[in-house]
C-alpha cells in the first residue's frame, strides 16, 4: 500500500528539524532535491498503481525557513513522450486508458541557469536466448540486456511540469550521459550511421547489426523543440564511450 513518508532534515549549527512529508494513494520511488534559489523543490516520478511504475511526474514545494509543505502537485506524462516512443494511434489509446510506463530507472537531475530541473529515466530490462552450443552439448540461455527508451521531463523553477518528451532508443549497453549548457538539455550517444525514421515520422535511435555508429548531440531548447546533431561517424580508432563521461566546467570528457 501507498502508506509510507518521506523525512526531510535541515541541520544547522544550533539544532536539527524535520518535515515529514505523507504519501498517500500514490507510489514514489525517489524524489530529487536541484538546486533552487528560493525554495526547495522535491521532483520525481509517481504511480498510482506500484512501486516502480511511471504514471507522471510529481513536486513538492518546501520553505527552506520553517521547512513548511507550500505546494505538492502531480503531473500525468504529456501526450508527447507517448507519441515520440509509440505510433500515434496506439498512443492515443494508451493514453487515454491511463497507461503507465514501466521498467524505467531514473539517471539524472539536471538544472540550469533559471533553476529549471530536468529529470530522465531509461528503460531497462533483461530477456534471454537460447544459443546452440553444437553437436551432444547442452544448449544454455544467454542474458541479452536492453537499454531502450528515455523519458525526460522539463519541471520550472515553481514545481511545474513544462513538457515532456522520449527518445525512442535502441541498445545493448549503457550509452548515454546528459548534461545542460546555455539553457539547452545535450543528450550524447552512439547510434547508426543514418537515424532512421518509422512511418510516421518518429525519429529511431539505433545501430543496425552490419550498421557503422555514429556520435550524436540530441538537444532540446527551452521550449523542447529537439535536434539531432551528429559530432562524428565512429571509425576503427575513433569510437568514444558517452556513458563513460561527465561535464564539468563547460567540458564534456569521455572515455574513447
Amino acid at each position: 500500500e501507498a502508506n509510507y513518508e518521506f523525512v526531510l532534515y535541515k541541520i544547522t549549527e544550533a539544532s536539527v528539524t524535520s518535515v515529514d512529508i505523507e504519501i498517500k494513494d500514490q507510489f514514489i520511488k525517489t524524489l530529487g532535491m536541484p538546486n533552487s534559489n528560493d525554495k526547495i523543490n522535491l521532483i520525481g516520478f509517481y504511480s498510482e498503481k506500484k512501486a516502480g511504475l511511471i504514471k507522471g511526474g510529481c513536486s513538492f514545494v518546501i520553505n527552506p525557513d520553517d521547512l513548511t509543505l507550500e505546494s505538492q502537485a502531480n503531473y500525468e506524462l504529456p501526450k508527447d513522450v507517448f507519441d515520440d516512443i509509440y505510433n500515434e494511434k496506439r498512443a492515443k489509446k494508451l493514453k487515454e486508458k491511463g497507461k503507465e510506463l514501466g521498467k524505467f530507472y531514473l539517471d539524472y537531475f539536471l538544472t540550469d541557469d533559471d533553476h529549471n530541473t530536468y529529470l530522465l529515466a531509461e528503460s531497462f530490462y533483461i530477456t534471454y536466448q537460447i544459443v546452440y552450443n553444437g553437436p551432444n552439448m547442452p544448449s544454455t540461455s544467454q542474458p541479452v540486456y536492453h537499454y531502450d527508451d528515455i523519458i525526460i521531463l522539463k519541471f520550472s523553477n515553481g514545481g511545474k511540469l513544462e513538457w515532456g518528451h522520449s527518445i525512442l532508443k535502441r541498445a545493448t549497453s549503457p550509452s548515454y550521459s546528459a548534461f545542460v549548457k546555455d539553457n539547452k538539455l545535450h543528450v550524447l550517444l552512439n547510434s547508426g550511421k543514418n537515424l532512421n525514421e518509422t512511418k510516421d515520422g518518429r525519429t529511431v535511435v539505433a545501430q543496425g547489426f552490419f550498421e557503422s555508429s555514429s556520435l550524436y548531440d540530441i538537444v532540446y531548447d527551452n521550449d523542447g523543440k529537439v535536434s539531432y546533431d551528429k559530432i562524428q561517424d565512429n571509425r576503427f580508432k575513433e569510437f568514444y564511450m558517452p556513458y563513460f563521461g561527465v561535464y564539468e566546467r563547460g567540458m564534456f570528457i569521455m572515455a574513447g
